[in-house]
């Protein structure tokens, strides 16, 4: 049934099911339409897909309820929050001026009155390096009886081992999952208990495919594909979705349901032929390990910036086919005089790498010593050539 649907990466979605005409005429619901030509810009689910999904679906699972208390940080000043299912009372706090974070730890140690008690904080959610940087922020002020009660931490996106060790140290209590999600699906997938993987949930139909829309094995790599069966939700027409991420195909029993390790954007990915080679987690993972390698600068404006454990300050270098040739690392020495821990850090790379394809690929390493500078798609910096 699945092979029968449309299967479309972000760009053919926006451009062929969202205007076709003929999807547009039978649509249940039709949003967002441009201000000076009416044009619409949004397909929703047809009439007929949206009555063979709640056929699927069934009844509405439970929601359980959770009395508790937490804090969601924002992506930005006026962005959106993370959406955490089956946690009761979340307070959206954002983190552009020092004061925001004061303001965060003030919640944290003092709490604050919610119909008539005075409740504290025990989850923490949002992307990781937001809350690796409160995590921080605790330690340092000394917080210890509000770490203690962070029971709970929510993280979006994918987490590096370095970073999670940060947050570990700070908030010793705290359990640590992760969620994968993307705006257009409904539901994507919750990080295994061993930090090993994620496993996608029950409302989606997951997928691992190949470029001819083929499944891919256990400990092969592909793109993740989810078809979204949540019948309360009529934003995604019934399709099968390139997420655009390459992931590891883990073993799994439960069916429609897959368990991957995230490997990294397609876009930022080296691959060589028909092999992928080495994606962003494995890389960041590896980099991470290294001291010596230059760190991005996240919430630069805060004083509790992230120069010491943000993700390492690294950029694809574009190959004359547009594909990914390699990755540009900064460094904060001449890289010409890095000595062993050059081979330490090559060694911790290669082992990342995919053994389906070794020497695939190239590196560049070049100092800076500023974390805001990374150089442009497609441009190769000065440095040090070394291959993969």
């Amino acid at each position: 049934m699945l092979a029968q649907l449309p299967t479309l990466g972000k760009d053919e979605y926006r451009e062929g099911l969202m205007w076709d005409p003929e999807c547009l005429e039978n649509a249940a619901m039709v949003s967002h339409t441009t201000g000076t030509t009416g044009r619409v810009t949004w397909r929703h689910r047809t009439r007929a897909e949206a009555a063979v999904i709640a056929k699927l679906f069934g009844s509405r699972p439970d929601l359980r309820e959770d009395p508790r208390f937490g804090i969601s940080i924002r992506y930005n000043r006026h962005g959106m929050e993370m959406p955490v299912p089956g946690v009761g009372t979340m307070v959206p706090v954002s983190l552009s001026e020092d004061v925001d974070v004061r303001q965060v730890l003030e919640l944290l140690q003092v709490g604050c009155v919610l119909h008539g008690v005075r409740r504290h904080p025990s989850v923490l959610a949002g992307g990781g390096m937001d809350v690796a940087i409160i995590a921080r922020a605790i330690v340092e002020a000394g917080f210890a009886d509000a770490a203690a009660r962070i029971d709970r931490v929510l993280v979006g996106g994918h987490l590096p081992k370095a970073i999670r060790a940060t947050v570990e140290r700070a908030l010793p209590q705290a359990t640590i999952s992760g969620h994968y999600s993307l705006a257009e699906v409904f539901g994507g997938a919750s990080s295994l208990p061993d930090g090993s993987g994620y496993l996608t949930e029950a409302h989606v139909i997951a997928e691992v495919l190949d470029d001819d829309d083929a499944p891919t094995p256990e400990g092969s790599f592909g793109e993740l594909t989810l078809t979204e069966v949540f019948p309360f939700v009529q934003a995604q027409p019934v399709i099968r979705y390139r997420t655009g991420d390459i992931v590891e195909c883990l073993p799994c029993e439960e069916p429609w349901r897959v368990r991957f390790r995230w490997w990294g954007r397609r876009a930022h990915s080296l691959r060589d032929r028909d092999a992928w080679v080495l994606g962003e987690g494995p890389l960041a993972d590896a980099l991470l390990a290294e001291p010596l390698v230059a760190r991005q600068l996240h919430r630069g404006q805060l004083s509790a910036s992230s120069a010491t454990i943000g993700y390492p300050l690294v950029d694809r270098i574009e190959g004359s086919d547009g594909e990914v040739a390699g990755f540009a690392i900064g460094v904060r020495r001449d890289p010409w005089h890095l000595g062993p821990h050059l081979d330490r850090l090559l060694g911790g790379i290669r082992r990342a790498a995919s053994s389906e394809r070794p020497g695939a690929g190239s590196l560049v390493l070049y100092r800076t010593d500023d974390q805001r500078l990374a150089p442009p798609d497609g441009v190769v910096p000065e440095g040090r050539a070394v291959p993969l």
